[in-house]
């Protein structure tokens, strides 16, 4: 079955219902996938929730956002309503990888906090040419470093260092 509008006009085809339950217009498969091409942008809007959910089938059950986007442009932008300060972003994964080929920065408008039952570690490549950690302080009047520790087994801090071999 194909449903087609042929010619170079200004035309569309409109699926339209005033149902009012969750499948007022229902696309279903049983079989195979449900494959979208466009020429231009596509643009999904709802009055509540967007969800993208999968079976529960491993690997085959993922979901990817895959842009070629070249040069300085946004690849992928996701607002979640910024300039509302209740908005929250939840990301819930049993593992969390990102990968960066370039800077990556994080802006926050308050405190950045890191949990992790694991501790935290900041591992710099033997051939970076950087520190791996430069703390940049441009507010004179606080401190650059504080930390609130609750230690009274170990020592707070404990630094180990290679003997230096050339300057």
């Amino acid at each position: 079955l194909t449903i087609g509008l042929t010619g170079a006009t200004d035309s569309s085809i409109v699926i339209s219902s005033t149902g009012t339950g969750a499948d007022a217009i229902n696309v279903d498969t049983t079989a195979g996938s449900i494959d979208i091409d466009s020429a231009d942008n596509i643009t999904i809007d709802a009055a509540d929730e967007i969800s993208l959910t999968t079976a529960d089938t491993g690997a085959a059950g993922k979901i990817s956002v895959v842009s070629a986007v070249q040069g300085s442009n946004t690849a992928f932008h996701l607002d979640a309503n910024a300039d509302a300060a209740a908005s929250i972003v939840d990301i819930d994964a049993g593992v969390l990888d990102i990968d960066v080929g370039g800077t990556a920065t994080v802006t926050t408008g308050g405190l950045t906090k890191f949990e992790a039952t694991g501790g935290v570690e900041i591992e710099n490549g033997s051939s970076s040419g950087a520190p791996a950690l430069t703390i940049d302080n441009d507010d004179t009047d606080k401190k650059a470093l504080y930390i609130d520790a609750a230690n009274i087994d170990a020592d707070v801090l404990d630094i180990t260092a290679n003997a230096l071999t050339t300057q």
